[in-house]
């Protein structure tokens, strides 16, 4: 599940074409873009491989989403025999925006497609 949440051969194919632009590690900067856009950046605020990944959260899409500020997303990877769960939080968003309500929206579409992939070896068919 790390490889795949944290390398772009496998982002690009579940994560809007993102790249990670990263080296994991503490304190350290990191992007993500897509196609050559930027699409978010960020912080590495705590790392314990494979299990968990805390990163600051800015938005850089559009106008809209880099007004709503930085936020923090935490994955938290569980073990549970041949199989893993992923649980992502994402925090500090502002109730009600619109670019929240884009947002959680987002995260669906991401992790339905994380998870079709790992379990079928193909990304999510585009709608």
């Amino acid at each position: 599940m790390w490889k795949a949440l944290t390398e772009s051969e496998y982002t690009q194919q579940y994560f809007y074409g993102a790249v990670w632009e990263s080296n994991f590690e503490l304190g350290t900067p990191y992007k993500m873009s897509a196609g050559g856009f930027p699409m978010i950046e960020g912080t590495i605020e705590a790392v314990d491989r494979p299990r968990k990944l805390v990163t600051t959260f800015k938005a850089l899409w559009n106008e809209a989403a880099q007004a709503a500020g930085v936020s923090r997303v935490t994955y938290e990877i569980e073990e549970r025999g041949p199989v893993c769960k992923m649980t992502v939080i994402h925090d500090d968003l502002i109730a009600g925006s619109p670019v929240t309500d884009a947002m959680v929206d987002g995260w669906t579409t991401i992790i339905s497609g994380l998870k079709t992939l790992l379990e079928t070896g193909a990304p999510l068919p585009a709608a």
